[in-house]
């Protein structure tokens, strides 16, 4: 039994940690983001979830081979526009590399659209690859 308390409390500290480090994080991003500076752009991405074409509700098509697609999403502080970069499978897949082509595609975006700009700062919650 003491064995089990001791995991626990183990596991309970590494949560509490991992709770002060999201906390840390939020509040570091949102520091940045208040930041008005017209050079200063913060970019905050997410990898958004995979979604099968065709979609159908119909089972003899909903079982059909599907083709996954793919869509990288970037908000700017600086004009509030929101860039996608989207992509199927058989363009390319989603490892890391893939993911960095999309982000530098939304970057060469966001600078063409802010001329002025002289720094870029990046966050992403959790981009898996």
């Amino acid at each position: 039994m003491d064995q089990d308390n001791q995991i626990f409390i183990s596991l309970q500290q590494d949560y509490e940690k991992h709770l002060r480090r999201k906390t840390l994080g939020r509040q570091e991003r949102n520091r940045n983001r208040s930041n008005l500076q017209e050079s200063v752009a913060v970019i905050t991405f997410d990898f958004e979830n995979v979604f099968a074409l065709p979609k159908c509700n119909v089972s003899k098509v909903f079982y059909m081979e599907k083709l996954n697609c793919y869509n990288l999403t970037g908000h700017c502080s600086t004009n509030g526009i929101t860039y996608c970069s989207i992509w199927h499978e058989y363009i390319c897949g989603r490892a890391i590399n893939y993911l960095a082509s999309a982000l530098i595609k939304i970057l060469i975006n966001v600078v063409m659209d802010n001329p002025t700009l002289e720094k870029i700062i990046l966050w992403s919650d959790s981009c898996v690859p």
